[in-house]
């Protein structure tokens, strides 16, 4: 038990004076004894301060006031209310203060409770409370303020001292007014807080001067009910005759959850079916309809249902308990779906040329007509992922490139509707283009045979092989992308045209190439002067051999191996280089001043396969006017992974270079890092949070404090956002601005989470 006594023990230097009060001296005086009931009130989230003043008698107009008269008392915060003041006083105690000198007796009061404009109440709604207050000796009284209170299990005798009230009490302010010539009419508004249930209404006067408090309970309760609402997910438009999915959740007004509720399902105005919500407050319908137009009802009649918990939508934990749910209205969500065919009428070209700009397209039906404004994903082989929208015409198109080191072959383009779980297929070719070159002499004699040398390569140099290659209307298989030609030339002098064509193949488009070769006789004196020209030919060539210039002849299966090595030039394995950071995955992209980051580099072939032990380097680059500027070398043969920090904010872009070697072709890969301090960006970020709200039409207080501002989210703006959620934002915004505390990645990324969800509920708000 406490004590109030004067002569009480300050608290030693060592403790706290509250914890000093309740904990060791258990003895003080009214600011010992309110000091600790505002600090309480505030452990229990209850907005309460400590006021000074002094003790007087209201009655007496003029007075003299001592310094033994000063007082502390409490004032408790009640929504629309206001402040009202409570005193942790011991009874008895400021009476014989205020009457040291004088034997003050305060007369006795009744204060009862004459009529009730509504008997069913629903959060936010608003009823009037009528009745009296009089002396004892039936005077009515003037000028006496009146707090109205919606209560349960709770003796009238503490309803003015609701820190007496045990785990079962429940006490809710609703209202607040003023007694003229003894009679109240007071306009009550039932809060968010107040649970579903029946309660007594209760007026609590506040007693003045010379009378006492006292208060007055109704005597028929009042039944305070909840509003529902079912969301529902479900699509707009389907397929006739194919079954799709309709989901829901039944909730309260607050967003709690409604369990093993009855859920009455009405097709086209006739019942369909009957569905219980989970523990979780779900439903689930499965449904396929004929062509048409159709209405379907989806109705909580908030009667016959099973035992009610109650679950919020943060946690799978019960929250209450009620064995009926008389306390629920009832509520209905109407759907009109649209059951029509779907046609996808693909108009995109069935041959695709490697490198080359393509163009994606074609119309989409919903029955006879044009789907638009549909989202539709394409999906090109394992290649390329498109997505567009269709227009008001139904029609959607978009372009692609397949790259040039892009595998020829065959490829399934899928269009896929994911509303409609609706998709068609259509097989396309990817070719490469060809390029055709004749070598052949400049000039050669009539009836002459020559030799015409034909190259065929792709796009990127590399020959084509076993195509059939057609010169001057004969024709050969090539194996190896070169091939030769014996031709005669003819009899007539002049410019002899040669004509070469690939005529294309399963994967390579065609080409051609037209050369001249001129045609014309050899004067005698070149007969005379063939044999001079081989002699001395062959003399040069025994002069080199005997002086070592030249080796011995090779065999052909030497000159075989060795025109096989030069039509395979080195470095003709290409290759991909991956660069990955690896503490970034959950923030892609986004670095914090200082972060120790790791920095992996996988080196893959063309086939996919991992290439280990060769090196890459790896360079730190940083955006200046918008071009990024040479700044630091991480590791110069990186081999696996390394770590680098950055020491500023930026942007910065981080580059691997593979310069290949004697089997390998080179490749680089880049990544773009933004470097930001988390504590900036949290501050930056919760300030642009509430310039969204207001731009979205939510009067948040501009002069308010944080505090406060979390308030208003949580009482009057966002029901459907978590309240722990905005009080975890607020706490993680008053550390960054108002603190010193190290700010983590982690903080940054709830932070980030927090903030999106807030901007998502501004979308569902009741």
């Amino acid at each position: 038990n406490y004590e109030y006594n004067e002569d009480y023990r300050f608290a030693p230097p060592n403790w706290e004076p509250n914890d000093w009060f309740l904990f060791e001296e258990k003895r003080g005086v009214c600011i010992n004894f309110n000091s600790a009931l505002a600090i309480l009130a505030r452990c229990l989230g209850i907005p309460a301060r400590l006021a000074l003043g002094f003790l007087i008698d209201p009655t007496i107009e003029q007075q003299t006031v001592k310094t033994n008269q000063t007082h502390a008392w409490v004032e408790v915060y009640f929504k629309d209310i206001g402040w009202i003041p409570f005193d942790a006083t011991p009874y008895g105690r400021l009476e014989a203060r205020l009457g040291e000198e004088e034997d003050v007796e305060r007369i006795p009061t009744i204060t009862s409770i004459s009529s009730i404009s509504r008997r069913e109440l629903t959060r936010e709604s608003v009823f009037n409370v009528n009745g009296t207050v009089f002396s004892i000796d039936g005077t009515p009284i003037n000028g006496v303020k009146v707090v109205v209170y919606l209560a349960r299990g709770v003796g009238v005798e503490n309803i003015s001292r609701p820190w007496l009230k045990t785990g079962e009490d429940t006490i809710y302010p609703v209202g607040l007014g003023e007694a003229y010539n003894g009679v109240f009419n007071i306009t009550c508004k039932v809060s968010r807080e107040v649970e579903v249930g029946y309660y007594s209404v209760v007026a609590h006067s506040l007693g003045k001067g010379e009378y006492k408090p006292s208060e007055g309970i109704s005597k028929a309760k009042v039944r305070v009910v909840s509003l529902t609402r079912i969301l529902v997910s479900s699509p707009r438009r389907v397929i006739p005759k194919r079954r799709f999915q309709v989901s829901g959740v039944l909730i309260d007004d607050e967003g709690n959850f409604l369990p093993h509720q009855r859920i009455q399902v009405y097709l086209d105005h006739k019942p369909l079916t009957i569905r219980y919500t989970d523990t979780h407050g779900t439903f689930r319908i499965s449904l396929s309809l004929n062509e048409g137009t159709h209405k379907v009802d989806l109705v909580y009649p908030a009667e016959g249902n099973r035992e009610l918990v109650l679950h919020p939508p943060t946690t799978h934990k019960p929250l209450l308990f009620h064995s009926r749910t008389d306390f629920y209205r009832p509520s209905r969500e109407t759907l009109l779906l649209e059951a029509r065919e779907v046609d996808i009428q693909p108009y995109t070209n069935k041959v695709f040329v490697r490198g080359v700009t393509h163009q994606v397209w074609g119309k989409i039906y919903f029955g006879k007509e044009p789907l638009e404004n549909q989202r539709i994903h394409i999906k090109i082989g394992e290649l390329i992922d498109l997505e567009t929208t269709t227009d008001s015409a139904g029609i959607f198109n978009t372009t692609c490139v397949l790259g040039p080191y892009s595998k020829l072959g065959e490829y399934k383009i899928v269009y896929n509707l994911t509303e409609f779980n609706y998709s068609e297929t259509e097989e396309v070719v990817l070719k490469a283009r060809t390029k055709l070159k004749v070598e052949s002499p400049d000039e050669v004699a009539p009836r002459e045979i020559f030799t015409v040398n034909v190259v065929l390569t792709d796009e990127q140099g590399y020959g084509v092989r076993r195509a059939s290659i057609e010169v001057q209307g004969r024709q050969k298989t090539i194996k190896n992308g070169i091939s030769r030609f014996v031709i005669r030339a003819p009899e007539d002098e002049g410019d002899y045209v040669i004509k070469a064509s690939f005529n294309g193949s399963t994967f390579y488009l065609p080409s051609s190439c037209v050369v001249k070769v001129h045609v014309k006789h050899k004067t005698p004196l070149t007969y005379y002067m063939i044999p001079l020209v081989i002699t001395g030919f062959m003399v040069s060539l025994l002069v080199l051999r005997h002086r070592g210039f030249l080796e011995p002849k090779k065999s052909c299966r030497e000159k075989d191996h060795i025109a096989e090595t030069v039509s395979h030039p080195t470095g003709e394995i290409k290759t991909t280089l991956i660069l990955s950071l690896p503490d970034l995955t959950d923030l892609p992209g986004i670095c914090g001043v200082g972060d120790n980051i790791r920095i992996k580099a996988t080196l893959l072939d063309e086939n996919g396969k991992e290439v280990y032990d060769k090196k890459v380097e790896v360079f730190v680059r940083r955006q200046v006017n918008g071009e990024f500027e040479f700044l630091d070398e991480v590791l110069t043969g990186l081999r696996d992974e390394c770590r680098y920090s950055f020491r500023e904010k930026g942007c910065f872009e981080i580059v691997g270079e593979f310069k290949g070697d004697e089997k390998y072709c080179p490749s680089t890969s880049k990544q773009e890092v933004r470097v930001v301090d988390y504590r900036e960006e949290i501050i930056n970020g919760y300030l642009k949070l509430l310039h969204t709200l207001r731009s979205e039409g939510l009067e948040v207080p501009s002069n308010a404090t944080v505090r406060e501002i979390s308030e208003f989210l949580m009482n009057e703006a966002l029901w459907m956002v978590p309240k722990t959620f905005l009080k975890k934002l607020t706490e993680l915004f008053e550390l960054a601005r108002y603190s010193n505390h190290p700010i983590t990645r982690r903080e940054y990324r709830l932070a980030s989470t927090l903030m999106e969800y807030t901007v998502r509920g501004v979308i569902v708000r009741w």
